[in-house]
């Protein structure tokens, strides 16, 4: 069978549980429209054509547990939590993808360069070997959704990261007549180039061009993510968390430091200018949050030794995941009615439509309200 396998990231080891009346419990657990939320994203990823092989992490005696349907999927494999979000990919991709695909298995707990290029010399054809990453708290991923982000973006990068665009999820909102892509819910709009994206929670790469140490330091900003509270303000510990993970990665690539600090300094640059944008609504900050930008300084902070595409798109259903308890509760008010319309609401790239720059402009004309976020 041809195509791409698929790593569905459903881990709950260190995650906080949502607390919904009078229970607790991992997002992607909880019950949606008959079924848990992860067993969404499965099926979706089972139902694909352009899926090989479904890999999910999660605890695989809970989600055996509330669906035992799984046992008996020759496609799927339900793999063991490994801790972290990073630690997850890299372990599945290692010790589950890669032997499943013919290669041999590479322990990822030796670790060093000098056992990755070991390993590389042995199998170069490993270095190349893709997946797609798919999110568990996403119920509206569709099979379609996951076929269309594959066949618009290309193996000629090391990953790509899918961003839903503006008018697409406008377009989405007039459908279902509902405002989505708002703050209260983790679902807002963030500028970029000459529109606003949201990450649409799908992503393409190549996990063997990244070194073992470079995930480590993946896993230290995610950790880090949150730079600023809830009321604004820095998060200083997570700022100075990072600049000492970078410094102490630079010190060791001293033949890549150049290209790793221009890199750092342009990401912060971005940062700035993102966190301008969205505080301020002004438009000049625009003139130095680029895509290009981004990419180039996630290019030059791998040394240049990766290159990566951020990927504007009409995919925007997987971006409306459940980040929140405010999120799963509107759509289980009144009877599930917004959960239901977003499940029988229209793809815009499956349907004949007006064209969406222009559709977006009539929306700012009729709706303006929606633009003042």
């Amino acid at each position: 069978m041809t195509g791409i396998d698929a790593i569905i990231l459903g881990g709950t080891e260190g995650c906080p549980k949502l607390k919904i009346g009078n229970v607790e419990e991992h997002k992607q657990f909880l019950e949606l429209g008959g079924k848990t939320i992860i067993e969404h994203v499965i099926d979706s990823a089972l139902s694909c054509e352009d899926i090989r092989n479904v890999y999910v992490v999660t605890d695989p005696e809970k989600l055996i547990s509330v669906a035992p349907r799984y046992m008996y999927q020759e496609r799927l494999h339900i793999t063991p939590d490994s801790g972290s979000l990073t630690n997850n990919v890299w372990h599945t991709f290692c010790s589950y993808v890669l032997p499943g695909a013919g290669y041999a298995v590479y322990d990822h707990r030796k670790g060093t360069r000098s056992y990755h290029d070991h390993f590389l010399e042995n199998n170069p054809s490993a270095t190349d070997y893709e997946v797609v990453l798919l999110h568990s708290d996403a119920p509206f991923t569709s099979p379609e959704d996951i076929s269309r982000f594959v066949a618009e973006t290309s193996d000629d990068v090391d990953y790509t990261i899918g961003l839903g665009e503006e008018g697409a999820f406008m377009m989405l909102e007039e459908e279902v007549g509902e405002e989505l892509c708002v703050p209260s819910t983790k679902t807002a709009l963030l500028p970029l180039d000459d529109t606003n994206v949201r990450w649409n929670n799908l992503v393409r790469g190549k996990p063997m061009k990244v070194s073992p140490e470079a995930w480590d330091v993946m896993q230290g900003i995610y950790e880090r993510r949150y730079l600023l509270d809830k009321e604004g303000g820095e998060r200083k510990r997570n700022w100075t968390g990072i600049v000492r993970m970078f410094w102490e990665y630079v010190n060791r690539h001293s033949e890549r430091r150049p290209s790793i600090v221009k890199g750092f300094l342009r990401g912060v640059s971005c940062f700035a200018a993102l966190y301008m944008a969205h505080k301020t609504g002004s438009a000049w900050p625009r003139l130095f949050l680029g895509k290009e930008d981004c990419e180039r300084a996630a290019y030059q902070m791998s040394g240049k030794k990766l290159r990566g595409r951020l990927h504007i798109g009409d995919v925007v259903h997987p971006g409306l995941d459940i980040d929140n308890a405010e999120m799963y509760l509107k759509l289980t008010a009144d009877d599930s009615r917004l959960y239901h319309k977003l499940m029988e609401s229209q793809r815009s790239y499956l349907v004949e439509s007006e064209d969406p720059e222009k559709a977006l402009e009539r929306m700012v004309k009729e709706k303006p309200g929606l633009f003042g976020r």
